[in-house]
């Protein structure tokens, strides 16, 4: 212990911050590099990824409190260090005994000056986390949910009112994240331009203005009974199609450097569409459970050319094919169909267009390692990229995302059949034909794509163009 006291305060600092947030190591990954060498690839880049600490201006990860607690017993001279990383978030619960003990933080001045998550007068940071279970007014409710839509609109009235506060207003906060938003705008946010006056717009407006790092996880709803009709509930449309760009993203587009955009489970992307607005500051985009049929969201990405420092894409995946039996689709173009935005009952409503039960496939010959190379050439600021699939077994992948490294799984090529269950998305069979009997016809077999070693090699001649001096 004596010898690790003379170490320079920098150091110190470090071992604590290491303790403080536990980095996923390679030994907890499940592909181990030296296996993965099955795509041949050479020159491998040195990954310094892996390594990599996570971004201090996330919202998440919460700090490791057992092991700050510990650390806090072996000497006095870690008191500072242990403090700084154990005060700066404290997760405030609705319940008595965890506000009193918030109120001893804030009595306790040489605490309360080191508490960043919650809100008080330095307060930067701040995240608000629902259920992921969720029901909308068409979905399956069994009473299972216990956050329903009005008790989630009323929590969120009262997070931005107590953001902006009249007489002590978060005025500091440019970091915002949402966990587990569910997809359903609340009306009031979408009101006429003669009502964003009032209460919970007003609050909301004010609040977003100043955001510049915004984390976002949406909440869709599950049918346990019948997984695959979950995309035919339409809020589910109008949320990604147009809820999201117009209420949530274009009004602070032109102030965003940071967006971490997740789905709690559904992929997004392809079905349903997402429309999203052009961010001219954007400096780092993590994408978690995005699904790509055509060239669109990767244009998207690559319009931010200019500024885009970091990318992280989370269970990304390629759609070799799609086959729809009750929507309208532009074949040429692989993209569904969908009608003009219209209102009902004052929401807006954005809805794919259905057809008469016929079968309508396409196919795509894009492949990751396309991509990859577009991405080497089209990004000249980029500076990290990760590529892989997050812990979505606890659904620990929104808060883990800044850990991501670098990945191949056979996941990232899936087909989507619109009439298979309990899961639309089908992965590839080995064998070359997809896991379901209806598409094995001598015309239109689905292959798993052979190019591994293709995309392996492209991933790692991006990784080594981003170690060269930028």
């Amino acid at each position: 212990m004596p010898e690790l006291l003379q170490l320079p305060p920098e150091l110190l600092e470090r071992i604590v911050e290491f303790v403080a947030i536990s980095v996923p190591t390679v030994g907890d990954d499940p592909y181990d590099y030296e296996e993965e060498n099955k795509y041949k690839a050479i020159n491998d880049p040195a990954f310094s990824s892996w390594s990599r600490p996570y971004n201090k201006f996330a919202v998440t990860p919460r700090p490791d409190v057992s092991s700050l607690q510990s650390l806090r017993l072996t000497s006095r001279h870690f008191s500072h260090a242990w403090a700084t990383h154990l005060y700066r978030c404290v997760r405030l619960m609705p319940n008595q005994g965890s506000a009193s003990r918030y109120n001893k933080i804030l009595a306790t001045p040489s605490l309360a000056q080191l508490t960043k998550l919650v809100v008080c007068p330095t307060l930067t940071h701040v995240e608000m986390v629902f259920s992921i279970q969720c029901v909308g007014p068409s979905g399956f409710d069994d009473g299972n949910y216990p956050e329903d839509v009005e008790f989630r609109e009323e929590v969120l009235s009262a997070f931005y009112a107590g953001l902006n506060h009249p007489k002590h207003p978060a005025a500091k906060v440019y970091d915002l994240g949402i966990k587990n938003l569910q997809d359903l705008t609340p009306q009031v946010l979408m009101d006429s331009a003669e009502d964003k006056d009032t209460g919970f717009n007003k609050d909301f407006q004010q609040v977003m203005s100043r955001i510049t790092h915004f984390s976002l996880q949406v909440a869709t709803e599950d049918n346990e009974h019948s997984p695959e009709i979950e995309l035919h509930v339409p809020e589910i449309h109008d949320f990604f199609g147009h809820e999201l760009e117009t209420y949530w993203l274009a009004p602070i587009a032109d102030n965003l450097v940071y967006l971490k955009l997740y789905t709690s489970e559904m992929p997004f992307g392809m079905y349903p569409k997402c429309n999203l607005p052009k961010l001219p500051k954007l400096r780092k985009l993590l994408l978690g459970n995005l699904s790509i049929v055509n060239d669109d969201l990767i244009d998207w990405i690559l319009s931010h050319a200019a500024t885009l420092e970091e990318l992280t894409l989370d269970a990304a995946i390629i759609a070799v094919g799609a086959e729809f039996i009750e929507q309208s689709v532009d074949i040429a173009n692989r993209r569904v169909n969908y009608l003009p935005l219209r209102i009902e009952e004052g929401r807006p409503c954005y809805r794919p267009q259905p057809q008469a039960y016929t079968e309508q496939r396409w196919f795509w010959s894009t492949r990751w390692h396309h991509i990859f190379n577009r991405f080497q050439h089209g990004l000249p600021h980029l500076k990290h990229f990760a590529f892989g699939h997050g812990n979505r077994g606890e659904n620990a992948s929104f808060d883990e995302a800044e850990a991501l490294t670098c990945e191949l799984e056979d996941g990232r090529y899936q087909f989507y059949d619109e009439g298979t269950g309990p899961c639309n998305w089908l992965d590839l069979d080995r064998h070359n034909t997809v896991n379901d009997h209806r598409l094995k016809d001598e015309d239109n077999v689905v292959y798993q794509p052979e190019c591994d070693e293709e995309d392996w090699q492209a991933l790692k001649d991006l990784l080594h163009e981003l170690e060269k001096p930028r």
